[in-house]
């Protein structure tokens, strides 16, 4: 049975992994650098996402990944993974300001900066923000002590913001597949949240 559960958990990393490729397989014809560039930029924000939902779903069950995996190792893994998706989370905005180099103006940028896309476009930078205080808390936990769960906890809301960021501004994201697949993450991440609420009350 804990071989069986084995199997499923790394399928269902290999699915979440694959996920960025197959979405982002839609337009793949660079005219200029800058096309380029911005789809370096698509596909760097649907990694960033796909790892900081991983590592949120390994953070919050890292008690039951220790009963089936060698305790320990899965903390490690989630550290590595969640380093990932902060690395690729601090490219992606990068990446985007890029395209600037190329073009000499801001003509991929200002299309997120009009009307309703702003509100979304202030998402995701919150939520950069808000990523860069989490993860400094978790570099910092030797000295903040038990104050530091509290804060990488924030990670949470970390995963809303991006979610609605990428599902409401992403090129790649307003396929019907990649609208089933966010769902599906969505709840996911609400049934760790919410179970992680009532352990921290028992």
């Amino acid at each position: 049975m804990k071989l069986f559960i084995k199997v499923i958990i790394f399928i269902f990393f290999l699915f979440v992994l694959s996920v960025p490729i197959i979405l982002i397989n839609q337009d793949l014809s660079f005219k200029k650098t800058a096309d380029l560039l911005f789809f370096i930029h698509r596909g760097l924000g649907l990694y960033a996402f796909s790892l900081i939902f991983l590592a949120l779903v390994m953070g919050s069950s890292i008690t039951l990944l220790d009963r089936l995996f060698t305790p320990g190792r899965t903390f490690i893994v989630h550290q590595i993974i969640a380093s990932l998706g902060f690395a690729l989370a601090i490219l992606h905005p990068a990446s985007l300001l890029s395209t600037y180099i190329s073009e000499g103006n801001l003509s991929y940028v200002i299309p997120f900066l009009l009307g309703i896309n702003l509100f979304y476009f202030l998402l995701g930078i919150f939520a950069l923000l808000l990523l860069i205080l989490t993860v400094s808390s978790a570099l910092l936990r030797f000295r903040l002590g038990p104050r530091w769960l509290s804060i990488h906890r924030f990670n949470y809301l970390v995963f809303w913001l991006v979610f609605f960021h990428s599902l409401y501004l992403g090129v790649d994201t307003q396929l019907s597949f990649a609208r089933v697949i966010f769902l599906i993450y969505g709840v996911i991440v609400a049934v760790v949240t919410i179970r992680r609420i009532l352990v921290n009350r028992v």
